[in-house]
């Protein structure tokens, strides 16, 4: 633990995928990348190359959907031992429009490690090219990628550039302001420097010590999936 930093980028291990999540079984492709801190695996999602409709990433990406077959929400990344801090590019792939005001609904996603650790953070839509680099200081072997405003019924999101085993000063290291817990004791984050410029969109910090899911608009599954914008299995 606390080795030298790594960093997985999908093209540099020759990674490729279709464009579209139709173009894949819909199943989870689960696969391993061997790097000098061990094995990381990944798992719920699927690799795809030059995504349809993903305006922030044209690079090989690893995504999962709620209309692709049985891909799931959270994507999950296994490490081979306990690691220092976390970073990871997340794209948004959802374009919900509000239905009173017709304007674009922030998404709200959360890491979490298997040592009680969490970051929540919100990204604009897909349209407004809706990527960002966060980070937390995650200490376990495993960290969580979750999709919360719409789930379970609409999730649609990819991850690029996971970073581990930082120096402390890089994480947490967000583009938004961040909620980080423990176990032990809730508290807010500090802010860092961006590492990723986006558009559009914005955290909020949260004034309550506990833990709350977001609220959800008021609306059936149904009527969310009318107001989707666009989608990538086309």
């Amino acid at each position: 633990m606390g080795g030298r930093a790594v960093l997985i980028n999908f093209d540099d291990q020759g990674l490729t995928g279709p464009s579209t999540f139709a173009g894949t079984p819909g199943t989870p492709q689960a696969f391993s990348v061997s790097t000098s801190a061990g094995t990381v695996s990944f798992d719920g999602g699927v690799i795809l190359t030059t995504t349809s409709n993903l305006p922030a990433n044209q690079s090989s990406v690893y995504g999962t959907a709620d209309f692709a077959g049985s891909l799931q929400n959270p994507i999950t990344i296994t490490f081979a031992q306990p690691i220092t801090n976390f970073l990871v590019d997340i794209i948004n792939g959802l374009t919900i429009n509000d239905p009173t005001s017709g304007q674009p609904v922030p998404i709200e996603y959360q890491l979490a490690d298997n040592q009680g650790h969490s970051a929540i953070f919100s990204l604009p839509p897909n349209t407004a090219s809706g990527a960002e680099t966060i980070g937390f200081a995650a200490t376990g072997t495993q960290v969580t990628i979750s999709s919360l405003t719409f789930a379970p019924s609409l999730f649609d999101f990819f991850v690029d550039n996971i970073q581990f085993d930082l120096p402390s000063p890089a994480a947490p290291m967000v583009a938004r302001r961040l909620r980080w817990r423990s176990r032990r004791r809730c508290r807010s984050s500090p802010s860092a420097s961006r590492a990723r410029s986006g558009s559009g969109g914005g955290g909020r910090a949260r004034p309550s010590e506990e833990p709350r899911r977001p609220k959800r608009p008021g609306m059936p599954s149904e009527r969310l999936r009318a107001l989707r914008v666009v989608n990538h299995n086309r």
